[in-house]
């Protein structure tokens, strides 16, 4: 029953790779959506998604050669995300920590005490991170497309859960390679000081080292310096900004 799923799997895969690779039916991102679609309902296993998606590639090779460059590369992206993210699953450690939960001043600390989960790659909900963005940084209430973001462009991303709601996130991205940056680290306001954006960098840096980082960069304002400094244990380092989003940046550099 497994390899009738795989075989089948395995050609709607191959099918959708070779739409891609014609440019008349799919954009990238909806392509990937569409061949996760797949995996998901014919239950391919984690552990079995890198031999159906290599399954799928020689079929196309195989039949569509003309085509086969675009469509490989999208299938060789995909396998190496999936090994990524099976990595970092197989690597996480439990992550629950222990917390005061904002109660009304007169309630016992004992009552208030709630376990935080940490959990690493979790379906993302728009509007529920686009309101933990805006509480936290103080920002507009505007809706961000975080799920297409981070499925894109992100290693790595950690929520910060006090049941089914969200108190906090942060997310890595990288550059393929060994370096890695902490962005949009952020915990709910009244859920401060309480230790859970320590334990959320923590939870990056793991994510990580199991993706095969060996460096975590972040940039961070003056008043935060105490937080990524001490507790977090980044040092600090020379470092470079350039605003791209002003006139001028853009000029040919002058001189030597």
């Amino acid at each position: 029953m497994r390899a009738r799923r795989e075989q089948v799997a395995t050609k709607g895969i191959a099918w959708v790779a070779d739409e891609y690779a014609q440019g008349d039916r799919f954009t990238r991102e909806q392509a990937i959506e569409v061949i996760e679609h797949e995996l998901r309902k014919w239950k391919i296993q984690t552990e079995r998604i890198t031999e159906v998606l290599s399954g799928a590639a020689a079929g196309f090779v195989a039949s569509h050669a003309s085509r086969a460059r675009v469509a490989l590369r999208l299938l060789v992206d995909l396998g190496a995300n999936v090994q990524r993210a099976h990595a970092i699953r197989a690597a996480r450690p439990p992550r629950r920590m222990v917390a005061i939960r904002p109660c009304p001043d007169g309630v016992p600390p004992y009552h208030r005490r709630v376990s935080i989960d940490l959990v690493s790659r979790f379906d993302v909900d728009d509007r529920e991170l686009s309101a933990l963005h805006a509480r936290a940084f103080g920002e507009g209430d505007g809706l961000t497309p975080w799920r297409e973001r981070l499925r894109r462009h992100a290693l790595t991303w950690v929520g910060a859960f006090d049941g089914e709601r969200l108190v906090g996130f942060a997310q890595v991205c990288w550059d393929g390679g060994a370096h890695a940056f902490l962005l949009d680290t952020a915990v709910d306001p009244h859920w401060r000081h309480r230790g859970i954006g320590r334990r959320l960098v923590e939870a990056a840096a793991t994510d990580a080292v199991a993706a095969g980082c060996r460096w975590l960069h972040v940039d961070f304002e003056s008043q935060l310096a105490e937080f990524y400094l001490g507790p977090c244990g980044f040092t600090s380092t020379a470092a470079g900004l350039l605003r791209l989003d002003s006139p001028g940046t853009h000029a040919a550099p002058t001189g030597g």
